[in-house]
């Protein structure tokens, strides 16, 4: 189940960046993109969800992660800022821990 609600957002998120691509880039931007994340030309529906797909995929390689930075920079207007804020992904089913008695119990011990 954990599982299906990741793929969910993860899928919500892909379609929000695709979004994006189309918003926040001017054509000859997308084409930058599109050329140096290997998407071919021939598949002209479905190219901004590709890219968005493809961001991020290899979080080990060092060249993706600043490469998929620097598209995530310009679609979300982090262009112009030097430091990127530090991302934090949290799954809801890790927000349970929170309430309840284990907030009640954190609480006695401060």
């Amino acid at each position: 189940m954990q599982q299906i609600i990741m793929l969910w957002y993860l899928n919500q998120e892909r379609e929000y960046l695709a979004k994006r691509v189309r918003l926040k880039l001017i054509a000859d931007e997308r084409e930058m993109f599109y050329v140096k994340w290997d998407i071919p030309p021939e598949s002209r529906k479905r190219r901004r969800l590709q890219l968005a797909s493809k961001l991020w995929s290899d979080p080990l390689n060092m060249q993706n992660v600043s490469e998929s930075a620097e598209v995530f920079r310009s679609l979300l207007d982090f262009a112009n800022q030097e430091n990127m804020f530090q991302l934090n992904f949290v799954f809801p089913c890790d927000k349970k821990t929170w309430l309840g008695w284990n907030l009640k119990s954190n609480l006695l011990h401060l």
